[in-house]
């Protein structure tokens, strides 16, 4: 088949590579641990600004798009019914446009982390090297610097997009009269609310717990590799890979624990959300059933209200995510502060500034 051709996946990366010229376009920022870890993301402001407003206006319109195609149908207004699809087409090009500029922001940031870490371990006493694990710095590393992905994404277009469709929706269903938006609006803060703090109660717990036990997994494992030639030698392998594999188990007993508890607050969200839908449904079509409003607004109303705050079902898991990848990165600052310290130049750099002196 051609997508197994080397050839044609060659020939498709090229075309990639040539047209985003990611090597000419992304550059190295230096860390300072010593500073907050969103320092590196105020350096590069303007990136996360326009990803941000970007994210906001197409937000916003995805949220009523359902009630501005029901006025136009509901009028019979072919033109309204062109202005509202070709608006929405124009916010696919832009948000497209915003994904390449995002794309560097968060490529940097993760590879200047990456690499800062990894300079630091470098330079620093190597007397503080005997004190520590090599397997717990590379899991470490790892850990922190892919942790920035989440927390960008989750800045830049999750939560920003949910919170953005919740004001929306609920600005829109007070249009439709003050029962509808107080009825939404306390559905949406209670949901909200509940979702948000058992996920950070369940993060606060499992977490701590499952960092522990990777990185005891990660220093035996390297530990084991580095040391395989001379634990071969004396026979030992057995008790090793038994050790290894107690505490891998150990590991997925913790992540495990932490996703069912993710599960159990999941069911209840989804269950008072299915409950929120059937009121406003219901209150939508008593309004219609009167004469207020007529059926096609009605539908528009019960998609948008359904369609805007579905982001609310997964609020709780992006805070999550969120407060997961903050532990990761502050883990790494923490331990890199409490490492050790470079007594003496290393680096051609170092020795430069230490002559100029």
């Amino acid at each position: 088949m051609f997508w197994n051709n080397t050839n044609n996946q060659d020939k498709f990366y090229n075309f990639v590579d040539k047209q985003e010229r990611f090597k000419q376009r992304v550059k190295i920022i230096p860390v300072d641990f010593e500073k907050p870890w969103w320092n590196i993301i105020l350096q590069q402001k303007r990136l996360i600004s326009f990803a941000m407003f970007s994210q906001f206006i197409g937000s916003v319109f995805d949220s009523l798009f359902p009630i501005f195609l029901a006025t136009a149908v509901n009028n019979l207004d072919i033109q309204l019914f062109l202005i509202v699809l070709g608006v929405k087409l124009a916010i696919i090009w832009i948000y497209n446009i915003m994904l390449r500029f995002n794309a560097v922001f968060q490529i940097q940031t993760m590879g200047s982390v990456e690499l800062s870490a990894n300079q630091f371990f470098l330079t620093v006493d190597p007397i503080f090297h005997t004190m520590k694990s090599s397997g717990k710095i590379i899991s470490k590393i790892g850990r922190g610097s892919s942790s920035y992905e989440d927390i960008l994404d989750l800045i830049s277009f999750d939560l920003l997009s949910i919170v953005t469709s919740l004001i929306t929706v609920s600005i829109a269903m007070f249009t439709f009269g003050w029962q509808l938006g107080l009825t939404s609006l306390g559905f949406i803060l209670f949901i909200g609310m509940f979702n948000i703090v058992a996920q950070i109660f369940r993060t606060k717990t499992f977490q701590p717990r499952r960092i522990k036990a990777e990185d005891r997994f990660k220093a035996v494992s390297v530990e084991t590799l580095l040391q395989a030639p001379f634990v071969r030698a004396i026979f030992a392998s057995n008790e090793q890979l038994e050790k290894t594999k107690r505490l891998e188990i150990e590991s997925m007993t913790k992540q495990g624990n932490a996703w069912m508890a993710g599960t159990y607050v999941n069911v209840i969200t989804r269950t008072i959300y299915t409950l929120s839908v059937v009121t406003i449904g219901i209150m939508t079509l008593l309004q219609a059933k009167t004469g207020g409003i007529s059926p096609i607004i009605a539908l528009s109303i019960i998609l948008t209200y359904s369609n805007g705050t579905a982001g609310i079902l997964t609020v709780g898991n992006n805070v999550k995510r969120l407060t997961t990848a903050l532990s990761n990165i502050t883990d790494l600052f923490d331990f890199i502060r409490g490492f050790g310290k470079q007594t003496f130049p290393v680096l051609e750099e170092n020795t430069k500034l230490k002559l100029k002196k």
